[in-house]
């Protein structure tokens, strides 16, 4: 996952290292590999990392900083390799990952031209010195999550909401208009969140903040309706379909540490295990399925039979099935 937290100091080039180290770590379970603090500038950002590409490379440390710019990154961008084969004529790489790929992108092509470029699941704050300006960014299906809040002189920015009351500026206040709505979508759309103080950046978008004046604007680089093939959605044709699927499935097995896949005995997590399992890179998958007591709600049948079936298929390759049954009692627990 990764956490990012950070601010900026519109004022003043200091900060409370206390209390954003403690906000920053506030975040450790989306990250227990690594921790950064890195300032440029007015400028700060907190890092804490999940090593999935390049596990102990120094260049895939985050926050990743130069003379002209800071990074703070959440995801993955999985075309980076060929985006690195693009950029290695004119940069020089000290390691294989994601992150290095990213930041010099960004500093290479600026962020337009990196955004149509990258194929990933990201959230990320990319400042840069020679404008003077700060990017909030998020993927356009808004997989990995990005707030921001301005408080006085301050403007916070976070992977989660819980970091901002780290700071002494923040209140836990409710915004009473989204309540209605949070209770019944269990979500609020929009930029608006349940505390009145935080805005969410919304898929597909950019928060830009200048540095210098605090002035805040956003936009789309995304747009749903402009990125399908209306003609190739109405030909229907199976083929197609597998094709897409094989690609984006495949695209997605890069990984330095074991692959994990979650089964619920139903048609969308079976398909992305037979399609994983094509993989070359793939030689084991350890998968997981949570059971209950009642066999009548039960799909463990149903997985059993997917994991026996392409164990049949897939010989040289290795599926482990771990299985867990929860009662209530256990999974309020859990919950709580």
């Amino acid at each position: 996952m990764c956490g990012i937290f950070g601010a900026i100091n519109l004022f003043s080039k200091k900060f409370d290292i206390g209390s954003i180290t403690k906000a920053v770590n506030s975040l450790s379970y989306r990250g227990p590999d690594d921790f950064g603090i890195e300032q440029l500038d007015n400028v700060i950002l907190g890092h804490r990392r999940l090593s999935i590409i390049d596990l102990d490379s120094k260049a895939a440390r985050q926050p990743v900083v130069s003379a002209n710019s800071l990074l703070a990154y959440n995801g993955m961008i999985y075309n980076f390799r060929e985006l690195k084969n693009k950029l290695s004529a004119s940069n020089i790489f000290k390691g294989n990952s994601d992150t290095e790929v990213l930041a010099k992108s960004l500093d290479h092509w600026g962020l337009n031209k990196t955004l149509k470029d990258i194929d990933g699941m990201f959230a990320f704050v990319w400042f840069c010195r020679k404008k003077k300006e700060i990017y909030l960014v998020r993927d356009p299906m808004g997989e990995k999550p990005l707030y921001w809040a301005k408080m006085n002189n301050m403007i916070y920015f976070s992977s989660e909401m819980k970091s901002f009351f780290e700071t002494k500026e923040f209140s836990k206040k409710p915004n009473i208009d989204c309540i209605d709505e949070y209770l019944y979508a269990q979500k609020i759309s929009g930029t608006k969140t349940i505390y009145s103080q935080i805005n969410e950046v919304e898929p597909g978008c950019i928060i830009k903040i200048s540095t210098l004046t605090g002035k805040i604007s956003s936009s789309s680089y995304f747009s749903l309706e402009n990125t399908f093939n209306k003609n190739k959605l109405n030909s229907n044709k199976t083929e197609e379909l597998y094709e897409l699927m094989k690609e984006n499935v495949l695209s997605r097995c890069i990984s330095d540490v074991p692959f994990g896949a979650l089964l619920s005995g139903g048609v969308d997590s079976s398909l992305i295990l037979s399609y994983m399992l094509k993989s070359d890179n793939i030689n084991k998958v350890s998968c997981y399925f949570a059971d209950v007591k009642n066999q009548k709600r039960s799909e463990s049948n149903a997985t059993f039979k997917i994991t026996s079936f392409l164990e049949e298929k897939y010989q040289n390759k290795k599926i482990k099935l771990k299985s867990k049954t929860n009662n209530f009692s256990s999974y309020m627990d859990l919950l709580i």
